[in-house]
């Protein structure tokens, strides 16, 4: 996950890229990747790792795309800020 994150660019990046390549627009999405693995107490009490929405622990993977090519990937971190 860390060597994917190191890799992917900005949001603002991403957005000048496509930009500059004339793009009419993108595609963006947000996916939950589930694990048992990881959970952190946040200020509230609520384990930062748990998605509510899912009902199930996991780290936010959001994705931009651009028609006809792949992916651009942004390794969040846990579903919550």
């Amino acid at each position: 996950m860390t060597v994917l994150k190191a890799k992917a660019p900005t949001l603002e990046q991403a957005l000048t890229a496509a930009r500059q390549a004339g793009l009419r627009h993108l595609h963006l999405d947000g996916t939950l990747i589930e694990t048992d693995r990881c959970s952190t107490p946040g200020p509230n009490g609520h384990d930062l790792w748990r998605s509510g929405k899912h009902k199930h622990h996991g780290g936010n993977v959001q994705v931009i795309s651009a028609p006809g090519r792949l992916p651009d990937l942004d390794v969040a971190g846990p579903a919550r800020p």
